[in-house]
């Protein structure tokens, strides 16, 4: 069964009201499909890419779900990193926002277990989390699955790859055995195919085409050495003028090297790599989101769970050693219809594992030159992120944070961008030449009578 509307389907008046505040009125394919199925009570096994609207193919079902008055978890919903977990639990909110005492509560890595612990011992009808972070409070005793009606596992074939087999196995044994599984895998090689049999009775299984097309993805060779290939990406920045771009390197090496130059020659760029802390790759990426960086270079490893809207064009600093990896990096680019190129240097060195790439290609890969950028000035970030010590622990809105920054009128909403509030920290994008008027107001003045440190990030 598919739907052509949301309200084809049996959804609550206040669900239907929500979806129609959030401008959510036609499915997306993988919604359409997987919908109908959710309600159902079925299991399901879905193909989807990341960017096909598959958070509110099982998000708008698990609303529906939840009983209010029962304070155990109903719902788990399992990913492979913090980033894509903050993102869901976001969605989660935003979907139940009318049921006024939802409580969606996110368990993982990278932050203090005994706060989570404590937000344990009260009602909670959701739960959001990395294997790892579940694992630990379930060893513990302070996480119990005997209520759990519904588990989603999430970029089941990323969790995979970063070796979570053994923590979903674990965790898989806590469940009840009346529930219901939603596995959700952009790919199914033999692995995954295992896992989602070994977890699901008798699923629906959905496959979604990626929205990419060869009419709205340019894929592109560009030729060079060892000793040019910094110069050539810079040229090609230059040439291309991309508004946001991901870079992906082999290594983490690379990355730091590549990030320097770009820097030295005016780009604003920043490096995601597996060292850095949970807090520093937040910092990072709120600050690509909200354009105050243009260019996000990246290892295959760091980039893995990312869920980046409306990225215009990637680069392979090198071929991939492997061709589908290639596929995964482009398809960061060209999502929901838009237009996107994805631009591939090669030296001779590596022409044998183009060739084995093109193998796997339908579609013509055209060539392009890197030309000199004769002076030619780096495209500018529109935005500097301040980011302010406090968050929704410490009872902020967005719209404290906005009437703080306009109150003296010396700010408009118009020089404000996105705004982002976390757990115990806030983000805001402020628009480049008033950033430092923002971070003088905000360090003088009071968010809701008290005062915050606030920085902008570099």
């Amino acid at each position: 069964m598919t739907i052509q509307r949301f309200s084809d389907l049996p959804l609550s008046d206040s669900t239907l009201a929500d979806l129609a505040h959030l401008g959510y009125s036609t499915p997306t394919p993988v919604q359409a499909h997987a919908l109908p199925a959710v309600l159902s009570g079925s299991d399901l096994q879905v193909k989807a890419e990341t960017g096909s609207g598959k958070t509110a193919a099982f998000g708008i079902g698990i609303i529906e779900k939840i009983d209010l008055n029962n304070s155990q978890p109903q719902a788990l919903i399992i990913a492979p990193t913090r980033e894509l977990c903050n993102q869901i639990t976001s969605a989660m909110r935003t979907f139940g926002r009318s049921k006024a005492n939802l409580r969606v509560l996110t368990l993982c890595g990278g932050t203090a277990k005994h706060p989570q612990r404590d937000s344990l011992k009260q009602a909670v009808h959701i739960i959001v989390g990395t294997p790892g972070r579940l694992i630990d409070h379930l060893q513990s005793g302070h996480l119990h699955l005997d209520s759990m009606q519904i588990v989603v596992l999430d970029e089941a074939d990323r969790m995979l790859d970063m070796g979570f087999a053994p923590q979903i196995g674990d965790i898989v044994g806590h469940f009840p055995d009346q529930h219901q599984t939603l596995l959700f895998s952009a790919t199914f090689d033999q692995q995954a195919r295992e896992l989602a049999n070994a977890i699901t009775d008798d699923p629906v299984f959905i496959e979604v085409e990626p929205e990419q097309t060869p009419e709205n993805l340019k894929q592109k060779l560009c030729r060079c050495t060892n000793e040019n290939r910094n110069q050539t990406i810079h040229n090609l920045l230059i040439a291309q003028q991309f508004s946001a771009c991901i870079i992906f390197c082999n290594t983490k090496k690379v990355c730091h090297q590549l990030r320097i130059y770009l820097r030295n020659m005016g780009h604003a760029a920043l490096t995601l790599h597996g060292d850095l802390e949970q807090n520093e790759r937040e910092d990072i990426l709120v600050q690509f989101a909200h354009n105050s960086a243009t260019i996000l270079i990246a290892t295959d490893v760091a980039a893995r769970g990312l869920d980046i809207e409306a990225v215009p064009g990637v680069i392979n600093y090198d071929v991939p050693t492997d061709p589908a990896t290639y596929i995964h990096r482009i398809g960061r680019t060209a999502r929901a219809g838009l237009s996107g190129t994805a631009i591939t240097l090669c030296s001779n060195q590596e022409t044998h594992r183009w060739e084995r790439i093109l193998e796997l290609q339908e579609t013509v890969v055209d060539p392009i030159l890197s030309r000199d950028a004769q002076g030619k000035p780096a495209i500018f970030a529109p935005f500097k992120t301040l980011c302010i010590l406090g968050g929704r622990k410490q009872k902020l809105r967005p719209g404290d944070l906005l009437g703080a920054l306009t109150k003296d009128e010396k700010l408009s909403r118009d020089h404000i961008g996105k705004i982002d509030v976390m757990q115990n920290v806030s983000y805001v994008a402020i628009v480049n030449s008033y950033a430092k008027q923002a971070l003088t107001q905000l360090q003088a003045g009071r968010i809701k009578g008290k005062k915050f440190r606030v920085k902008i990030l570099n």
